[in-house]
């Protein structure tokens, strides 16, 4: 399938960790704050603020102005192939690889990122960021910021690879949270509780396709961010949870129209919310309330997520090109509160004037959405 790719011999070479979680997460932090050739260049500014009117979280980081950018059409290279700093090994060091059916899927920390390390001796704790708090004084923004690469072949992403593979990458996700949300001495506040003791920081996991979503790299990827700053997101699901007794994954589950549901899978369910505010916008919503995190998954509903994630991006593949729109889209999972569910945004009709007063227009009903996504999919 691919012509383009980065030699195992490189990878090799670039191999710090083959396993996020056989070492401690705190060292990991140590050496990304230490290497000087690494992403110490371009740390952010390490500072967060709050919107006063809807709890919006910014965080700065001008450096990233200077990032690479192949994800939009650029000029050909020799051999009629655009060039890719992944395939010719210019990242940062491996943190964790593993083998995929005929090729290997790696994470390493984003040279460019949002957050970075806290200075400090181990153990002083960060304060959690309050928004109801906050004044122009802001608060500390650190943490990590990671890249997770889907594979060393370059053509290979979600919607062309074998679902066994993309289980493992899910896999490998589940251990970076697993270990960041986990440790100690990192100076993440605890979040929460779970069976293995307390949750330090938040852990969020997305993944941007094409350069009007913000995706900059063509090499198929998702990122990973572990952060003090409590994404609005979470906030929001768990106002939801406290509003409705539910998450909102239950909530679409039972009241959500039938002929909304587009496919059943092993663990979770492709659906259009009955609220669409987007064409072609659509949830994975898991169906084990008691899995609200990758590592809680089961094997055999991972590997349905595994199945749904294929199927909706193949869709979109399909379906955004047939509008005559760019293959762009966001996947967002939330994560942590009452059940897991996957949003997936795509980049069908702009934004306007009225959508920035909350005031939307959606040029699709669900029901023609749904109706989309089950002819393509079945």
């Amino acid at each position: 399938m691919s012509t383009q790719g980065l030699d195992p011999s490189t990878l090799d070479r670039m191999v710090a960790s083959r396993d996020v979680g056989g070492r401690p997460y705190a060292r990991l932090l140590e050496g990304l704050r230490s290497d000087p050739q690494g992403i110490v260049r371009f740390q952010p500014e390490g500072l967060v603020q709050v919107d006063p009117r809807d709890g919006r979280r910014v965080v700065y980081n001008p450096r990233r102005a200077a990032r690479p950018h192949d994800s939009a059409p650029v000029a050909a290279a020799a051999g009629g192939a655009s060039p890719c700093f992944v395939c010719e090994g210019r990242t940062t060091r491996v943190v964790d690889v593993a083998q995929l059916g005929r090729a290997r899927t790696f994470i390493n920390a984003n040279l460019y990122p949002v957050v970075f390390p806290p200075e400090g001796p181990p153990g002083v704790e960060l304060p959690a960021v309050d928004p109801l708090r906050m004044g122009p004084a802001g608060a500390v923004a650190a943490g990590a910021h990671f890249v997770q690469w889907n594979s060393t072949e370059h053509e290979v992403d979600l919607h062309n690879m074998p679902p066994e593979d993309i289980e493992v990458v899910l896999s490998r996700a589940a251990a970076l949270e697993h270990a960041a949300l986990h440790a100690v001495d990192t100076g993440m506040p605890e979040t929460d509780e779970c069976e293995e003791g307390a949750h330090r920081g938040y852990l969020g996991y997305i993944k941007n396709v094409g350069s009007p979503v913000g995706g900059s790299v063509a090499h198929g990827h998702q990122q990973l961010v572990h952060t003090n700053v409590e994404p609005r997101a979470v906030a929001d699901d768990r106002g939801f949870l406290g509003r409705h007794g539910l998450g909102l994954g239950d909530y679409l589950l039972a009241i959500n129209p039938p002929l909304l549901s587009v496919k059943d899978y092993p663990g979770c369910r492709l659906l259009v919310p009955y609220f669409l505010s987007r064409p072609l916008a659509a949830c994975i919503v898991g169906t084990d309330p008691d899995a609200r995190h990758l590592h809680t998954l089961r094997m055999g509903d991972r590997l349905g997520l595994a199945h749904a994630l294929r199927d909706l991006s193949r869709a979109l593949h399909r379906l955004m090109p047939a509008m005559g729109r760019p293959v762009a889209y966001t996947l967002c999972f939330h994560l942590g509160v009452a059940g897991w569910y996957v949003e997936a945004h795509p980049w069908t009709q702009e934004t306007g004037g009225y959508e920035q007063l909350g005031l939307w227009l959606c040029q699709q009903t669900p029901r023609e959405c749904a109706a989309r996504y089950r002819e393509v999919i079945e």
